[in-house]
């Protein structure tokens, strides 16, 4: 086990302790509030825990503890701190899997980018989970990173706000929230942006839309069937690859040579991905996108 893990496993232990999982004296506030409140708050606890009773089991309690968790969870994840929600979740020995970790820290890290927009263009073949792995996996940990941000995407997704199917539309969207950031899920992407039915739609019109992404606070994501389906510019802007080639596993790339996915970010795939919730989106939904946009749109907004 290495430091980083001993260190995470400790922080966890506190974590719970602290939610009473485990026997300790480690009030269960612990690690969440500022110093400021610290000693307020251990003093109403220790008070309720003379009379046999938990400030988090009151209803007063469960809020307050709710709200602070939340706001510490929100930072671990925007400064990318381990242990901070190590402590939160409280993973055990059994969890804690460097890939896991590895996992989780590196779809924030990719969401981020450098503060360079996201560019994800995901492969696999029908029912391998990919509509699923953007919309619940990627998806959360860009709410994490963007918790004030607008979601929209070509198909009818429970957790997104806004469902458009013509890129006219989607522009225009863009176009009067510029500096909100967005995630835009472009569904069926192998029919979309197949690059032998709709090269000049992509070139005349998708394109220079991409091309302002960061101007206009886009993040983008699609998936088709493979790495052939997809037009060369879509290819060419990705800043993470994906394949999935079953329900539970997906591997990451950096980028692609001719109709290979090339350098892996793990040296194997990820494995024991956790399933989507029912009804989070329909698979039989057709996610339709026109390409009617003026070619001289974005350059007279």
């Amino acid at each position: 086990m290495t430091d980083l893990d001993e260190s995470l496993l400790t922080l966890a232990k506190v974590g719970e302790v602290a939610r009473g999982d485990l026997d300790g004296a480690v009030l269960e506030h612990a690690g969440l509030v500022e110093d400021q409140d610290l000693s307020s708050l251990s003093f109403v606890e220790n008070t309720l825990q003379a009379d046999g009773r938990t400030f988090g089991k009151t209803s007063l309690g469960s809020e307050v503890l709710t709200t602070f968790e939340t706001a510490a969870a929100q930072e671990a994840v925007r400064s990318g701190d381990a242990s901070l929600a190590s402590s939160i979740v409280g993973i055990t020995e059994q969890d804690l899997q460097a890939n896991e970790f590895s996992y989780t820290l590196d779809l924030i890290e990719r969401v981020r980018n450098n503060d360079a927009p996201l560019f994800l263009v995901g492969f696999g073949l029908p029912n391998t989970g990919k509509t699923g792995h953007v919309l619940y996996d990627w998806h959360r940990a860009w709410q994490a990173q963007y918790p004030d941000g607008i979601s929209v995407s070509n198909a009818e997704v429970r957790t997104f706000d806004h469902t458009i199917t013509s890129l006219e539309e989607l522009v225009q969207f863009c176009l009067d929230n510029p500096d909100v950031q967005k995630f835009v899920f472009v569904d069926e992407g192998s029919t979309h942006f197949d690059a032998r039915t709709n090269s000049h739609e992509i070139a005349s019109q998708f394109s220079p839309f991409s091309k302002r992404f960061a101007k206009l606070s886009v993040d983008f994501a699609t998936i088709g069937h493979t790495i052939k389906d997809v037009h060369p510019e879509l290819k060419r802007q990705a800043t993470t690859f994906f394949h999935k080639s079953e329900k539970t596993q997906v591997q990451f790339f950096e980028d692609y040579q001719d109709d290979d996915l090339v350098d892996p970010v793990f040296p194997d795939p990820v494995d024991g991905l956790e399933k989507p919730p029912a009804g989070l989106y329909d698979p039989d939904d057709w996610s339709p996108l026109t390409f009617d946009l003026d070619p001289d749109r974005l350059m007279t907004p």
